[in-house]
């Protein structure tokens, strides 16, 4: 990373605000598998449904999706 900083130095000027908050306006937090984009806050405040209540929708991580292979759902998929 120190190399890559360097590096980026000769031709931009580079400043370290320090941990990411916000990318976008959308909110980005720190967890152990790295960074996270709730955008719930996002999408509630700009599709204003403020007074909405949030549902998790499961999603599997393990399916892997592929326009090559597996079966379509339907004919124009």
């Amino acid at each position: 990373m120190a190399s890559l900083l360097k590096d980026l130095e000769k031709d931009f000027a580079l400043k370290d605000l320090g941990d990411l908050h916000y990318f976008v306006g959308i909110e980005v937090k720190k967890s152990s598998d790295g960074l996270v984009m709730p955008h719930e806050r996002y999408t509630v405040k700009h599709a204003g449904m403020e007074r909405s209540k949030l549902v998790e929708t499961p999603l599997s991580v393990s399916e892997k999706l592929s326009i090559a292979e597996g079966t379509s759902l339907g004919p124009e998929d």
